[in-house]
């Protein structure tokens, strides 16, 4: 996918200073994260995924995580996500590919066929890099649920929380704008299974497409 071909779009909502800040953020700790804290904040075993297709939207330069699931049999697909790219210089250079399995793209219209994934994941990234605004949000879980398998599932963590980007993304939210899908999906959102190490409380969604 050619660079000139992302709309890196704008939110009015935060200053662009702070939405800067939380990028840099995002994406120096989404690097550090391999299977170990992917596991622990989604409270999931993915030894029992072997063989699964996943989808890892916002996977970080690293791609530390598809690198070590690969070793227990885990099909990891990684995203880069425009956050990503701007942080490291809005070029896709930065992606090596080491499994032929690597894009860039937004998350509100992913380079996907449908019915793609068992799973998809997002650790650390799209609360991040998403405008603040409704209609973003609708079309991130529009898509997640467009390149779901029935019965595919969902992690993201966190989806809001107390301090995060001012605690302006809410349960209420998320609900609403998530309600729109009931005859597509069914969600839970709860504490994250890390959440105590966290100043301030996060919250994981997990999504199931019907």
């Amino acid at each position: 996918m050619e660079e000139n071909s992302i709309n890196f779009g704008k939110s009015q909502s935060v200053p662009i200073e702070e939405r800067r800040r939380t990028e840099e953020y995002s994406a120096l700790i989404t690097d550090k994260n391999g299977l170990k804290e992917y596991s622990e904040s989604f409270g999931v075993d993915f030894t029992k995924m072997e063989g699964q297709k996943v989808l890892d939207i916002g996977s970080g330069k690293s791609e530390k995580f598809s690198k070590e699931a690969a070793k227990i049999g885990v099909r990891v697909f990684s995203m880069s996500t425009a956050g990503d790219l701007r942080y490291h210089g809005k070029s896709a250079e930065f992606l090596k590919d080491w499994q032929g399995r690597t894009v860039v793209g937004r998350v509100q219209q992913m380079p996907f066929t449908d019915n793609t994934f068992d799973y998809e994941v997002a650790l650390n990234s799209v609360p991040y890099y998403l405008p603040l605004e409704e209609n973003e949000y609708r079309m991130f879980f529009s898509e997640v649920i467009r390149t779901l398998k029935s019965g595919g599932r969902a992690y993201i963590s966190p989806i809001f929380g107390d301090n995060l980007r001012g605690g302006i993304i809410s349960r209420e939210f998320v609900t609403t704008v998530l309600g729109e899908f009931s005859d597509r999906c069914t969600f839970v959102i709860d504490e994250s299974p890390n959440s105590g190490d966290q100043e301030g409380k996060e919250y994981r969604l997990v999504l199931t497409k019907k």
